[in-house]
């Protein structure tokens, strides 16, 4: 966490391959992270079913404490021939958190990427915190906003403080590279210079999941239109941080396009990945991707839609994980699909489509096991879904 204040600076949790490739996790057990930060974290996860005190109490007393298979504060990995990590910017969804989707992150980091977790501080995560400038720090809650009953201004004006995030994210990765030196207001036992020089900072990835997808949507269209006067209360757009040569893609997980609505949909000009969850996504979401897509919603080779089919919107996050499945059903989670094949999938086709486009050796061929799965995926967006 960086800044002094709620708008100043940003909270993120960064993944990143480490230094002994020969640790097998599974032997650490007793040193993994808990996967709530605070404990206020998993109050604020239930208190968005806004149940009596009496119930969540009961509900919380079921709840095992789970893990996260990494090891915080270690090294990280530093090959001789000085090889740059290319980076994904991960911006979560509404009622989310940094470590909600740790899953696909952590999955992410092991085939070679450094990942920036954003957590957003403008009342859409579960919870977070901001230091209060006494060395305390003021937590905000989740802020209930009924959908879709003229709630568009405070969906945009959260958008518009969600990608300032992200490009304060951005100048984040550049002081980092350049070793600046990083005041981090969390205690934290690592030394961020030791991240020096290993952000490749010409590959870039921006992803998100269904208020994130929309989100670096949007930062990608600003890219274009850098003096969008709407932003710099939030980050300094008008002269952003960019490499030389910066390439960049972007991959909208289950994208909620709502927020979006006015946007120019021809100001975003990088190539584009929707991976979709066919129960979450309704025919007027569907139509306005189309017009990111392209005439018919067919894919082409820098913009495609993939739909797994049967799948919930919480399957591409850990939630599945970490709700009994009792609670799932109760609280209509529960789905049709193996939810760790949902992950395999979603990793195999972000790493496909990033490998492709960024030119990037994975070492691992994700395509065939994308054709094992073929029949459980839809290509492209069906016009009966939209028309």
């Amino acid at each position: 966490m960086t800044g002094t204040d709620k708008t100043d600076g940003v909270l993120v949790r960064i993944l990143y391959p480490m230094s002994d490739q020969t640790i097998n996790i599974k032997d650490r057990v007793n040193d993994w992270p808990l996967w709530t930060p605070h404990d206020k974290y998993q109050r604020g996860y239930l208190k968005l079913a806004q149940l009596p005190n009496p119930l969540t109490r009961l509900i919380r007393a079921f709840i095992p404490n789970i893990f996260i298979p990494i090891l915080e504060a270690v090294d990280p990995h530093r090959s001789d021939d000085d090889h740059q990590f290319p980076v994904i910017i991960f911006s979560h969804g509404n009622a989310s958190c940094r470590t909600t989707y740790s899953s696909v992150c952590t999955e992410l980091a092991s085939y070679g990427f450094i990942v920036f977790a954003v957590e957003h501080r403008d009342e859409s995560a579960v919870t977070s915190s901001y230091p209060f400038g006494d060395g305390s720090f003021k937590w905000i809650h989740y802020r209930h906003v009924k959908l879709y009953h003229n709630d568009l201004p405070i969906r945009q004006e959260q958008l518009d403080q969600r990608v300032g995030d992200i490009q304060k994210t951005i100048d984040l990765l550049h002081d980092i590279q350049k070793g600046n030196k990083i005041q981090n207001v969390l205690k934290s036992e690592f030394q961020m210079e030791k991240l020096s020089g290993l952000l490749n900072l010409n590959k870039i990835i921006l992803m998100g999941h269904s208020f994130g997808s929309s989100t670096v949507l949007k930062r990608n269209g600003l890219e274009s239109c850098p003096t969008a006067p709407t932003l710099h209360k939030y980050a300094n757009l008008s002269n952003p941080k960019k490499s030389q040569n910066d390439d960049r893609i972007h991959r909208k997980l289950d994208a909620w396009m709502y927020p979006l609505q006015g946007m120019d949909s021809s100001l975003v000009q990088q190539p584009l990945h929707f991976i979709n969850m066919q129960t979450f996504q309704i025919q007027r979401n569907l139509k306005m991707m189309t017009e990111y897509i392209g005439k018919g919603g067919i894919n082409t080779d820098d913009r495609k839609v993939i739909t797994i089919k049967d799948a919930k919107h919480t399957d591409q996050s850990d939630i599945p994980f970490t709700l009994p499945q009792p609670l799932l059903w109760i609280f209509g989670m529960k789905s049709k699909v193996d939810p760790f094949l949902v992950i395999d999938v979603t990793t195999a086709l972000a790493l496909d489509f990033i490998s492709d486009k960024l030119k990037i050796n994975l070492k691992t061929d994700k395509k065939q096991f994308i054709e094992k799965y073929v029949n459980t995926l839809i290509d492209g967006i069906d016009p009966i879904w939209w028309q």
